[in-house]
C-alpha cells in the first residue's frame, strides 16, 4: 500500500528545490554548474568559465570557443545568468573582479543536474527521444 504523504511529495516539490530546477532549465546555468563542478581551486575567472561554457554549448574544442560565439556567452554569463544564480545562493559573484566562487547551495545544484542527467540517460534507452526534446 502507497503512503499518501509520498504521494504529496511528488505533487508538490519544496519550493527551494522548484526554484532550484527552473534556474537550471536554463541551458546556459546548466553547463556552467557542470564546468565549475570539474574544478577545485575557487575563486573562478569569468573569461576562463565563459570559454569552458562556449565550448560545451557549440560542442566545439575549448581552443575554438572564441569570436562572437564565445563574447556572446560571456556577456549573458556576466550580465545575467551569474547574478541570477548569486541571487539563488548557488554561487559567489564578484561582478567588480569577475570572479565566481561556488555558493551555499551549489552542491545541490551539482546534485540535481548529475540526477538530471542520468534520469534522462536512463529515460532515453527506454523511450524514443525524439518524445522527450
Amino acid at each position: 500500500m502507497s503512503d499518501p504523504k509520498c504521494k504529496t511529495a511528488l505533487l508538490a516539490p519544496p519550493a527551494g528545490l522548484r526554484q532550484l530546477h527552473e534556474l537550471l532549465c536554463q541551458p546556459r546555468r546548466w553547463h556552467l554548474i557542470v564546468v565549475l563542478a570539474a574544478r577545485n581551486d575557487p575563486p573562478y575567472e569569468l573569461s576562463p568559465i565563459a570559454k569552458a561554457v562556449t565550448a560545451r554549448i557549440h560542442e566545439i574544442p575549448r581552443a575554438q570557443a572564441c569570436g562572437k560565439k564565445y563574447e556572446n556567452v560571456r556577456v549573458s554569463l556576466d550580465q545575467t545568468h551569474l547574478p541570477r544564480l548569486a541571487e539563488a545562493d548557488v554561487i559567489e559573484y564578484n561582478e567588480r573582479r569577475k570572479l565566481v566562487t561556488p555558493g551555499r547551495k551549489f552542491d545541490c545544484a551539482v546534485m540535481l543536474v548529475r540526477l538530471s542527467a542520468v534520469a534522462y540517460e536512463s529515460l532515453r534507452s527506454t523511450v524514443n527521444v525524439a518524445e522527450l526534446s
